[in-house]
Order: structure tokens, then C-alpha cells, then sequence
């Protein structure tokens, strides 16, 4: 059952009827929705497939198709292989959407919560809980399968609880969460293990009390650890202009990936712009879908709502759709921070925030414009794989089924990941190169030994490099 409230349908509605599985869809006082959905037919979670299976039941949701997730899913990658750690209100790992996906789930049925659940307030719980239902929400973005919520329904999460029961949050906590993703401990607090660190991080929250750089030392080890992070633009107050109002961390940091809202093809209207409290950069990142997101939320309900906390959990599943489809990517956060942004739908703002001219790409409203995983998929497989590798998957991309991940795996061997590596190894002469040229300010004007050696040195790694790069871009058109 899906009950909404309080919000605009728009073009929910329509969306809906298009669904072969709608029972009844009726409207509610308080102009909300009542949706009623058939759920026969319901994959059982003992099925080690099951939630393929069922991802591929359901149509997918509004925000998956928006930010080209749904073109990937066909691809046939749908995020194997990927953890995504959760900060947030908490979450109901029980719900039907969200229990197949939770890492703490066993082979028999039961659970084991260490390493993937942690509530830093004295222990009020030591198990996973939401008392109000956002990081639920959140959570079924990134990883649900029913009713085609979930952008990678094939990952599994972890979280980590942000807020108390009372529903305050204090610095103390939110740092155990960010201390817990980069290395998982059990439910003591010993044994931490950073193996069972997750790929990607939802910052799922912001801290207005907060000084500037309270997270940059944490965010930094994320980053140095190879741990995507996504952190919320955050909301502008109704009324208040949206220049100036991205402000609070760890939004503002920069080494997280920050998201705005979008409603389809234009910035909500709620979505906070940069420039925030002096930081001097264009925040966010880019924006992606944030109006009417349907998602999980209590024991197993869905429901539609807005906010830059459905954005990010929107970029936090498109980033491990990415990285499932190109998994040489996973952990080189710097390449895919870039691919994101480079593959976004550009777009202009004539609000003029941060001085923007009405032309200027990246900009502090939309970044560097809307999120588009599929985009952002063919962008990855070109810089890491080549285009020789590309051409061979297309076909795969047109099956289904056991044909296509057999097709999928047939590139990969004989094609993609030896390309892959070659593009590794160009990547590290490229890193020679940067380092001989170190050398070079210093000996402007100067003729010494010490300046004749650095000179050798460079001429010698980039030659080296250019003849590196003909043959590697020749074999795989890198």
C-alpha cells in the first residue's frame, strides 16, 4: 500500500497508470494518494536471485528512468558487487524492499548486525531502527528492488544512525558514523576491519551547528580511502532566495560529491545554491532527481517524497551502477567524481549566484548540470575500457537474461579487461610524467647540472609515454 500526503501529485499520477500491476488508485483527503499494487508473483528471498528477479517484475520508478539508471539496468548491470554505507535517520531493515539487500542478512535467515549496523547514542538499540522513516527512504533508492525503486538493486547496504530516538544529532555521533564507514567494527566497538569498509557513503544529513571544517579530516580519509562520498545540497528556507544558501557541512567540503534536487529537466525549486559561507567553490557538484521520489518507508510501504536527501541517494545508486559496469573504476573516486560531472546534462542559470554569467557551465545552481547514469556509464567504459570494448558490449546490451551476462563476460575476457589494464599502465606513465616535471619551475632560466638532468629526465619519460600511448590507443581506441 502507498499513502502520500501533503505533496503535489503532478505527474505521479500518470506515471502510475501506466502500471500493468495497479489495483486502484484513488485520491485522499488532504490531496494525497492512495495506490494499491498487486504483489503476487513476489520472488521468495531464498532465492539467491531473487531480487534480479524482481527488479525485473516491476517497471522502474520516476527518478530511475529521469536519471538514466533504467537504460543501465537493461544493460544487464545492476550493481553486483557494491556496498553502500547509509548515514541517516537509522533504517527499517526489515522492510520487504530493503531485507534481501542489508549485508547483515545470513544464508539461514537470521542476522549478524556487526560490521553493518552501528547506533552511536549509548547503545539505544543494537539493532537497525528508523524512527522516522528518511533513511528508510534513502536506503530503497539506492538498493530496492519492488516496485522499481532501487537504482542498484543488486548492492547491499550498511548504516549507521545520525539522529537519537529524541530525534537530535550531535558531532560526537555523526563522526562514529563517519569512523564506522571507514573501517566497521561489531557491535562492542572492537574489531575494526576497514576490508568491510563500504564503496560509497550516503551522507545522508547536515549539521548546522557545525563549524566549516569539522568533517574535512574524515572526509578527506574517504576520499584517500577510495570511498565515494554523497553528501545532500541541503534546502533553502520558503520565501528566502537560493543564492548563497548551500552552507552547511559537510555539503561545502570539497572532497565529498555534493547533489541538488531536480524536477525532471530543472532545479526544484526548494534546492540550495552555492556560494556557501565563503568556501570559494561551485557547489553542488550536479543535481539529480528529488520531486516525488517513491521509495520505501516503515514496515512495507512506499511513498513519494521530496528533498537533496532523495538526490543524493539517487547519485549514491547511480554511482554503483557505474561502478559495477565499470569496475576497474571502484575506489578511484578523483576519475569518477570527473566522469559524473563530465557526463551531466549541462544546463545555465540566469539567477547569478556566485557571479555566475547566464551561460556558465559548471554553475552554483546546477553544478555541472543533471545527473545521467547511462551517460555517465558509456563516459566510463570509453576512458577505462576504449571504445573497442564498447563496441563489442553494445550488442550485449540488446539481450536479456543468462544470454546477456554470458555476452557481458565474453567482452570482459577478451576484450575490456585487457584493455583496461593497458589504460592502467598509461595512467601510471602519465603519473612519471607529472613527477619529472616537478623539477621544471625551479630551473627557469638556469642551465645547471641539477636543470640539464631534470631536462633528460622529462624528455626521456615523455617519449617513453607518447610511444606508450600510440600503441595502447591503436589496440584498444583509448
Amino acid at each position: 500500500m502507498l499513502i502520500m500526503h501533503g505533496v503535489p501529485i503532478g505527474n505521479m499520477t500518470d506515471h502510475l497508470q501506466q502500471r500493468e500491476d495497479l489495483t486502484h488508485l484513488d485520491v485522499v483527503e488532504g490531496g494525497g494518494l492512495r495506490v494499491g499494487l498487486d504483489t503476487q508473483g513476489v520472488p521468495s528471498t531464498s532465492n539467491p536471485n531473487w531480487m534480479e528477479q524482481r527488479a525485473s517484475l516491476d517497471p522502474p520508478a520516476n527518478h530511475v528512468v529521469t536519471s538514466g539508471a533504467a537504460k543501465v539496468l537493461k544493460m544487464g548491470y545492476m550493481g553486483h558487487g557494491m556496498t553502500v554505507g547509509v548515514l541517516s535517520s537509522g533504517v527499517n531493515h526489515l522492510h520487504p524492499s530493503l531485507i534481501g539487500n542489508y549485508r547483515g542478512l545470513q544464508a539461514d535467515g537470521s542476522f549478524n548486525h556487526s560490521y553493518n549496523w552501528l547506533e552511536p547514542f549509548d547503545h539505544e538499540t543494537r539493532t537497525p531502527n528508523d524512527n522516522t522513516g528518511l533513511g528508510t527512504h534513502v536506503t530503497g533508492t539506492i538498493v530496492g528492488p519492488l516496485n522499481g525503486i532501487g537504482l542498484a538493486p543488486s548492492s547491499q547496504f550498511t548504516a549507521c544512525r545520525v539522529l537519537s530516538l529524541q530525534g537530535t544529532q550531535t558531532v560526537e555521533a555523526m563522526t562514529s558514523c563517519l569512523q564506522f564507514m571507514l573501517a566497521p567494527f561489531d557491535l562492542n566497538g572492537r574489531g575494526a576491519d576497514p576490508m568491510l569498509a563500504p564503496d560509497i557513503v550516503l551522507l545522508g544529513f547536515n549539521c548546522p551547528q557545525c563549524p566549516l571544517h569539522t568533517f574535512s579530516n574524515a572526509a578527506k580519509a574517504l576520499r584517500a580511502a577510495g570511498i565515494a562520498a554523497i553528501a545532500e545540497a541541503g534546502e533553502r528556507v520558503n520565501g528566502a532566495g537560493r543564492c548563497d544558501t548551500l552552507k552547511l557541512v559537510p555539503a561545502i567540503d570539497e572532497d565529498v560529491f555534493t547533489v541538488g534536487a531536480a524536477e525532471n529537466d530543472t532545479v526544484a525549486g526548494f534546492s540550495a545554491a552555492g556560494l556557501g559561507r565563503g568556501s570559494g567553490r561551485i557547489k553542488p557538484n550536479l543535481i539529480a532527481e528529488g520531486v516525488l521520489v517513491l521509495s520505501s518507508v516503515g514496515s512495507n510501504a512506499f511513498v513519494g517524497a521530496n528533498g537533496t536527501s532523495m538526490s543524493a541517494a539517487v547519485a549514491a545508486g547511480g554511482v554503483a551502477l557505474l561502478w559495477s559496469a565499470v569496475p576497474e573504476l571502484n575506489g578511484m573516486v578523483d576519475v569518477t567524481y570527473s566522469i559524473l560531472e563530465e557526463s551531466a546534462m549541462s544546463k545555465t542559470s540566469d539567477e547569478g549566484c556566485g557571479g555566475d554569467g547566464p551561460s556558465q557551465v559548471p554553475n552554483h545552481v546546477y553544478g555541472h548540470g543533471i545527473m545521467n547514469v547511462e551517460r555517465a556509464v558509456i563516459l566510463g567504459i570509453k576512458k577505462v575500457r576504449g571504445a573497442r570494448c564498447l563496441a563489442c558490449l553494445e550488442p550485449c546490451f540488446e539481450l536479456v537474461g543468462e544470454t546477456q551476462q554470458a555476452c557481458l563476460q565474453a567482452c570482459d575476457k577478451r576484450m575490456c579487461e585487457v584493455c583496461a589494464k593497458r589504460k592502467k599502465r598509461v595512467w601510471r606513465f602519465e603519473l612519471r610524467v607529472a613527477r619529472a616535471k616537478k623539477c621544471v619551475p625551479g630551473c627557469v632560466g638556469r642551465t645547471g647540472r641539477p636543470c640539464q638532468k631534470c631536462a633528460r629526465r622529462l624528455r626521456r619519460v615523455s617519449n617513453r609515454l607518447a610511444r606508450k600511448v600510440r600503441r595502447h590507443a591503436q589496440r584498444c581506441e583509448l
